[in-house]
């Protein structure tokens, strides 16, 4: 099965800056079984999903999380993730490597490593308890998400630019109250994740209109923008991406495409339109084994511009066509 876990060992939980590209075994049975929870998927099964779910987070996981996330973290966040997948039929019928890669993560780009998911599986479950599948739960969680908060939380531009990041994580634009599209998007990704909707932050570093530098961002007026894209399957239909804008309107809609999206160029670097992935880009062996095809590209932050810690799929082309 995919991402399967070797043979286990029982230990203790040890701080994750001692492990190397994956969990110990002296410890990552304690974290598994931590990880595990309860509910209706119990014995052999809900053990590997455990272990599977702990063994991609650390085998992916950013360096630097290692000396910032603890193992208590990471299986609470676990836990969680597979609570979300077994509340509805629709979560739990997302593949088992769609989860890992846009459920399962608790970070989308550099943003500070919140709790969230302790606050939004709680406080955000209602909003789809009526959701017939992944389109309506997500349609639902872009228009409730603001208004759970008095005052609502809304964008404010210009606040990811060159050297200064603004709001990105969701426990600092809910102190904040507000974030630009980059902020608001990595909190609508977490938020679906939160309830079992597969999701990713996507943007692009630079329009690349007339004018623009193919650089780092120099003018407000030439980018950047980031939006969301969810994985949904609709009845026998295969899933498929679809996006949508951040406290904005429905799926394959918003001010940026068709244009200025279809000026975009694939390969283009700064001028190319990037999925985030979890984890720095590369090829893991298992991964591979796996099914999950390596992050050929780095996601591009203008205000992290020198950061090379956030994988990307370049999906340029799928906004090239004349409908998403």
């Amino acid at each position: 099965s995919p991402l399967r876990a070797p043979g286990r060992a029982a230990g203790h939980l040890v701080p994750l800056a001692t492990s190397a590209t994956r969990p110990a075994p002296c410890w990552r049975d304690a974290l598994a079984r931590s990880a595990k929870g309860s509910g209706p998927s119990e014995g052999e099964d809900a053990d590997e999903e455990a272990h599977s779910c702990i063994d991609f987070l650390v085998r992916r996981m950013p360096e630097t999380d290692r000396e910032e996330v603890s193992a208590e973290f990471l299986a609470r966040n676990c836990k969680l993730a597979l609570a979300a997948r077994r509340r509805s039929a629709w979560a739990s019928a997302v593949p088992w490597t769609i989860f890992c890669e846009y459920v399962l993560p608790y970070a989308s780009l550099n943003e500070v490593r919140d709790e969230w998911r302790t606050l939004f599986a709680e406080l955000l479950a209602p909003i789809v308890v009526d959701a017939r599948n992944a389109k309506d739960a997500a349609l639902a969680m872009n228009a409730e998400l603001w208004r759970q908060w008095d005052p609502p939380i809304h964008f404010v531009a210009q606040q990811t630019r060159v050297g200064h990041a603004g709001q990105l994580s969701p426990l600092t634009v809910i102190r904040a109250g507000n974030a630009s599209c980059t902020g608001l998007s990595i909190m609508l990704a977490d938020a679906l994740r939160a309830v079992g909707v597969p999701a990713r932050v996507v943007g692009t570093p630079v329009w690349n209109w007339p004018g623009c530098s193919h650089e780092a961002l120099t003018e407000a007026s030439c980018g950047n923008h980031n939006w969301v894209e969810v994985w949904v399957q609709m009845e026998e239909a295969e899933g498929a991406w679809h996006f949508f804008g951040a406290a904005e309107g429905g799926f394959d809609d918003g001010w940026f495409f068709p244009e200025p999206a279809q000026q975009q160029q694939p390969g283009g670097l700064n001028i190319s339109i990037y999925g985030a992935r979890f984890g720095p880009p590369g090829s893991l062996a298992e991964d591979s084994a796996a099914g999950l095809a390596p992050a050929l590209y780095h996601f591009p932050m203008v205000w992290a511009w020198d950061d090379r810690s956030v994988g990307a799929d370049d999906i340029t082309f799928r906004y090239l066509a004349s409908s998403v």
